[in-house]
Order: structure tokens, then C-alpha cells, then sequence
């Protein structure tokens, strides 16, 4: 027996506006697919996607939360700056430097900002001086060399996700660290 009231025509053309789930609300929950192409999900999962090739979108997306890769970790995101938390005894150094923050693209992370300590340090003993958001951690400790306040130094972003900064020779309070040019793989 046929459907009195079919949501497709016979060659599957959608029939009314849309079609959509009961807990459908704009900008909120639910999913909805309108006659004119246009699909909305939210809190969607996709499981098993097998593409042959590569995939394009002639048009635009957007994304009112995050993509994420197969580690669950956001690979894009609509706002892809997000600024550290820095320790105590320490502070963005302000304008017209940025402040710390790390910015992700592609799977990588990638810090800036320059960061300064309010206390005296001792030389050749790390100081955390600031905390990644926790997906942006890196898979093993990665070092870089840094110049701190002029000096030699050393800065290593961990695996728990603090970014520790030492320096060779002892530096005086109101001292500088630059962030800029530090970047690491999130994968």
C-alpha cells in the first residue's frame, strides 16, 4: 500500500521543506535536511568513511564547534587561538607582543607570545612558567632552545602539558621569555 502523504516523489525528490528530528532547534540540538541541499547535525559521529580520492566542498562549511581527528583530538576549529594558562610568578609580557597563547593548524601546535617572570630565577633549574590546554600536549617532551632574557636557555613543552623554561646564567626579576617560533606535532 502506498504512503498517502510520501516525504519523497516517485523520482526522490523531496516534497515538503524539510525533514528533520523532534529535537531539531536552530543553533542548538538535533539535525535537519531542507530541499535545497542545505544539512545541519549536531553532535555528529561518523563512523567508518571510506573516501577514494580526495574530497572537496565547491561551496563553504561551517563549523560551530570542532573537527577532530582520529585521536579525538580538534584539528580545526572555528577559533584555533587559545591562550595558555600561565603559572604563577609569571605573566604575558603585553603589548605589542601577543600574549602566550598556542594556535593549531593542521595537527600542529604552534606558541607565541612573549612571557615575562615577576620572580628572580636560578640558573640551570626549570621553572614551569605556563600550561597548554590539554589536547594540544604533545605525545613525548619536546626541547627547544630559547633565549631567556638574553641569555642561553632551554624550554620544554611536556607531556603533561606544562611548558618549563631554564636558564644557563640566573636571571633578575621582570626578565623575558619569547614563545615565537616554538611549534611540535599534537599526533
Amino acid at each position: 500500500m502506498p504512503f498517502t502523504n510520501p516525504i519523497v516523489a516517485g523520482d526522490g525528490e523531496l516534497t515538503i521543506p524539510a525533514v528533520k528530528s523532534d529535537n531539531f532547534v536552530p543553533g542548538v540540538s538535533g539535525w535537519q535536511i531542507t530541499q535545497a541541499g542545505d544539512a545541519t547535525f549536531y553532535t555528529q559521529t561518523v563512523q567508518h568513511s571510506h573516501v577514494a580520492g580526495s574530497e572537496s566542498i565547491g561551496g563553504s562549511l561551517t563549523v560551530g564547534g570542532q573537527i577532530t581527528a582520529n585521536s579525538g583530538n580538534p584539528v580545526v576549529t572555528t577559533e584555533n587561538n587559545y591562550p595558555l594558562t600561565v603559572a604563577a610568578g609569571w605573566q604575558s609580557f603585553g603589548p605589542p607582543f601577543h600574549q602566550a597563547e598556542c594556535q593549531i593548524l593542521d595537527s600542529q601546535t604552534f606558541l607565541r607570545g612573549m612571557v615575562s617572570n615577576l620572580n628572580a630565577l636560578n640558573a640551570n633549574t626549570f621553572y614551569v612558567m605556563a600550561t597548554l590546554p590539554g589536547w594540544t600536549n604533545p605525545s613525548a617532551t619536546e626541547p627547544f632552545l630559547a633565549l631567556v632574557n638574553g641569555a642561553a636557555g632551554r624550554i620544554e613543552v611536556r607531556q603533561d602539558g606544562t611548558i618549563n623554561v631554564m636558564s644557563n646564567v640566573p636571571v633578575p626579576a621582570n626578565g623575558f621569555v619569547s614563545l615565537s617560533g616554538i611549534n611540535y606535532s599534537i599526533l
